[in-house]
Parts: structure tokens; C-alpha cells; sequence
């Protein structure tokens, strides 16, 4: 028998995809970002859910990218799992919700539920699908850089997609660009063990550093913008996709994780269906309804234990659609072996 893959990281996945489902509860619900902050706490919340689906974001592509390092041609298989599992889940819930009647029933809606990645309805999908096409390539030259050329490199990324958004000077930053960015991390980890190996001394600190930022940056931007004139979206300014904050705070959790020693069957196993909790809830035939007449942020925002029904809300959501997509696999398994 083979040796069982080590569970830390695969725990990591799965906090990572509930981070993403809290950043969609908080995104998608009725509540607005005002400059109001008579409920400063569950204000801050809120706005840091959006910061949890980054650093969640930030995860997965990191991991794809330490468990992939050592491929020199394309994973063709997980690829095609991604593409099947995408056009599975966006067609079936599709029929889904026009049967109970939450969507009308359109011709374009069929269409665009058939042809899911073509028409982007997953913004996560596409750059992803193109990091597992560009992996050979991106592996061979990590592989191949010295040791200034490979700072320089991550030197550019770090500039075109962190650093220059930041300060809101032009750039040509991109969710692909982020991604790549994300995906080289992960892998120079694999490459440089001993690069690991110095950074995990640092794990807890980047994790805190992390986070700990961004609710500063959150908190204090609430309470100066108002004063200051500005937007209230300013407060978010840090915590966005291309910030450097996500990085941070998701380089030190994997650097916590990936050294956990835990072998766990049930984790293993519950970490392969977290990719369909983000297919399933953030179908584009269900989030624009769902988060506002099932589980809306708003019921609760003015009430001392919103925090604890958000997180009950979406461990519903979260263990529904890995229930979901278990059947699914299970269902698969049955078909396929029938077949044989």
C-alpha cells in the first residue's frame, strides 16, 4: 500500500474554502458599506470576510502549486476533473433552481450554463484552468532561474500585482498575473525546502502579521475616512486581491500547516470535494438570491451574536455542498463501476 498523503495541508484547503464561503456570505448579502460605525465590530467583520476569501484564494493556488512543482508535463487528468467538475455543477444547478422556480428559465441562461468557462461564470475558473495549462512551463523555469533571477522575478510579480494596485498607480495587473504569482510561491516552497525550512521559524509571526494588518487597516480607515471625506470603500483598499496583506497572511498559514504531522482518511477525504463548495455556492444561478433571501448579513448586523450565526450559516452551506458532491462522487463511482 502507498503512503497516506500528510492531512495538514489538506486541512488547509478545506479552511481556506470556508474563508471563501464567509468572503461570499459577506459580499453577496443586502448589508452596504457606509460610514456608519455605530456597529463597529460587526462592520469590521463584514469587511474582513472579503480578506478571508483572498487569503482563501491565495491557498488554493499555492497549493496547486506546491503539490505540481514537481510535474514536467501537464496534470492532464486533474485538469480535465476541473473542467468536468465545473460544467457538471453549472448545468445541473442550473436545471435546479429553474425547476423550483428561484431563476426563469431562459434560453440564455441554458447557454451560458452549458458553456460555464467560455462565458466566465466562475471568475475563479478561467485564471486557474490557465496556471494548470501554464504549470510544465512556469515549473521549468522556476527551476531554471539563479538565484537573481528569481528574485527578480518574483521581485516583477510582486510589483505588477501587488505593489503598483496598492498605490493606485497603472498597471497591468491581472487575476492570471495574481495567480501565477500565487502558484510560484507555492512551488518555490517545494523546490527550496530548505527556503521552507527558514521561513517556517517566521509562520506564526506572517500569520499574525497578516491578519492582525488587516484588521488594523480595516479599523482604522472606518474611522478616518468619514472624517477625512473619502469613500467608504477606501477601507477595503488593503485587504483586496492584489494587496500584499493576502499573502502574507496565507504564506503563514501554509507554512503552519504544511508541517502539521497528522494523517487523517476523513480530512483526505473531505478535502477532495472543497473545489465543488465554490462551484455549488457560487453558482451564478444561486448567490445573487441565496445570500439574501436564505442566510442575508443584514438579519443580524444589529444584534451582539452576528458573528456566530454567520459562521453556524456557513458551516450549513459548507457541509451541504461537501455532502453534495460526496453523493456526486459516490454516484460516479457507482456509474463507472456498472460499466466496466
Amino acid at each position: 500500500m502507498g503512503q497516506q498523503r500528510q492531512s495538514g495541508i489538506e486541512l488547509l484547503r478545506l479552511l481556506a474554502m470556508f474563508g471563501i464561503v464567509l468572503s461570499h456570505w459577506g459580499g453577496h448579502g443586502s448589508w452596504e458599506l457606509t460610514p456608519d460605525n455605530t456597529n463597529l465590530i460587526n462592520k469590521v467583520f463584514i469587511q474582513l470576510t472579503q480578506y478571508f476569501g483572498e487569503v482563501g484564494n491565495c491557498i488554493f493556488v499555492m497549493i496547486t502549486g506546491f503539490f505540481l512543482a514537481s510535474r514536467d508535463s501537464m496534470n492532464t487528468k486533474g485538469l480535465m476533473r476541473v473542467v468536468k467538475d465545473v460544467k457538471f455543477y453549472a448545468f445541473t444547478t442550473w436545471l435546479l433552481v429553474v425547476a423550483l422556480g428561484f431563476v426563469k428559465f431562459s434560453i440564455t441562461g441554458g447557454v451560458l450554463s452549458l458553456l460555464p468557462i467560455i462565458y466566465s461564470q466562475y471568475w475563479f475558473v478561467a485564471p486557474f484552468l490557465l496556471v494548470l495549462v501554464l504549470s510544465p512551463c512556469l515549473n521549468k523555469l522556476l527551476l531554471a532561474f539563479t538565484d537573481k533571477q528569481r528574485k527578480w522575478y518574483f521581485a516583477l510579480l510582486l510589483a505588477i500585482e501587488l505593489v503598483l494596485p496598492l498605490i493606485f498607480a497603472k498597471t497591468v495587473s491581472s487575476n492570471l498575473g495574481a495567480f501565477v504569482l500565487f502558484y510560484s510561491i507555492g512551488a518555490q516552497l517545494r523546490y527550496l525546502p530548505e527556503l521552507e525550512n527558514k521561513l517556517m521559524r517566521y509562520n506564526k509571526g506572517l500569520t499574525i502579521a497578516g491578519f492582525g494588518l488587516a484588521i488594523a487597516s480595516i479599523l482604522l480607515l472606518d474611522i478616518v475616512t468619514p472624517v477625512l471625506g473619502f469613500t467608504a470603500n477606501l477601507s477595503m483598499h488593503f485587504i483586496g486581491r492584489f494587496s500584499i496583506l493576502p499573502i502574507i497572511g496565507a504564506l503563514g498559514l501554509f507554512l503552519l500547516f504544511s508541517k502539521m504531522n497528522i494523517t487523517s482518511t476523513i480530512i483526505n477525504l473531505l478535502a477532495q470535494s472543497a473545489f465543488a463548495v465554490y462551484l455549488i455556492s457560487e453558482n451564478p444561478n444561486v448567490y445573487p438570491w441565496f445570500w439574501k433571501r436564505v442566510f442575508d448579513n443584514i438579519d443580524y448586523f444589529n444584534t451582539p451574536y452576528m458573528i456566530g450565526v454567520a459562521l453556524l450559516q456557513c458551516a450549513i452551506v459548507f457541509v451541504t455542498c461537501i455532502t453534495i458532491d460526496m453523493l456526486y462522487k459516490r454516484l460516479q463511482k457507482l456509474i463507472e463501476f456498472r460499466h466496466r
